[in-house]
């Protein structure tokens, strides 16, 4: 059975591009591997039915903040630890012995302002067999160093900034909680003082309006004034007086 075209032209242009790089190979996948895990985790969290849309609210911004520190940190770091290696590597910071004792038996005392400007591996492209060891030595080393800067950004950095991360965000959702929490408190006072003031007005309008007993106080106070007791006055006593005198 013959093997499709599309994988022989993929394993053509992956060794291409990774097999004298083994190191970018594990950064480039390890960083992959991070962003598939970041969208299945946002992906699985909208899926969720378990959860409530306030808290989704809430875990939404974390997960995608963890993604993306998880995803930056990975291979921020990863690629800052292979170009600083590469670059010690090439200007002769770390050098192998039999590659030194070549480069000195060429340039002399000349080599070390030659690696100020050039690369080793440029000044063997003439040396067939040290260049192969040469990179051979390069591309263990960047493999090497690509594994403990992975360790150390997934186990110690990327840890560390994530929970400064998820602390920041917990406290920004506590406060935003207490604001919340405030305002409904101040809303709650607000409507209870209206319905306070909406009673004593009510009762104000009640006692300002002429109750029955103040209407008939105000009508029959009157009327009692008009009537005039006949012994008050002395009329009655006079006119007993009149016929005592004419009898």
């Amino acid at each position: 059975m013959k093997r499709p075209q599309i994988w022989d032209k993929f394993t053509a242009w992956f060794m291409k591009q990774y097999g004298n790089e083994g190191g970018t190979m594990l950064i480039h996948l390890g960083a992959l591997s991070w962003l598939l895990a970041a969208v299945a985790q946002v992906v699985s969290l909208a899926c969720n039915r378990e959860i409530n849309a306030d808290e989704k609210k809430f875990l939404f911004p974390q997960e995608i903040a963890d993604g993306v520190t998880n995803f930056s940190m990975f291979y921020l770091l990863t690629l800052s630890v292979q170009k600083a290696y590469k670059f010690c590597i090439e200007r002769g910071v770390v050098i192998q012995k039999d590659i030194k004792d070549c480069l000195k038996k060429k340039y002399g005392d000349n080599l070390k302002d030659l690696l100020k400007n050039h690369e080793i591996s440029s000044l063997l492209k003439d040396d067939k067999e040290n260049l192969a060891k040469f990179m051979k030595f390069k591309e263990g080393g960047d493999i090497f160093t690509t594994i403990i800067a992975s360790i150390l950004a997934v186990n110690v950095i990327t840890p560390i900034i994530r929970n400064k991360i998820a602390s920041f965000f917990h406290n920004n959702s506590l406060e935003k909680e207490k604001e919340k929490q405030n305002q409904e408190k101040q809303e709650t006072f607000k409507t209870k003082n209206v319905k306070n003031l909406d009673i004593k007005e009510g009762v104000n309008e009640i006692n300002s309006k002429p109750s029955f007993e103040n209407l008939n106080k105000q009508l029959v106070t009157p009327l009692n004034q008009k009537k005039q007791n006949p012994f008050e006055n002395g009329s009655l006593q006079s006119t007993f007086a009149t016929n005592s005198l004419w009898s």
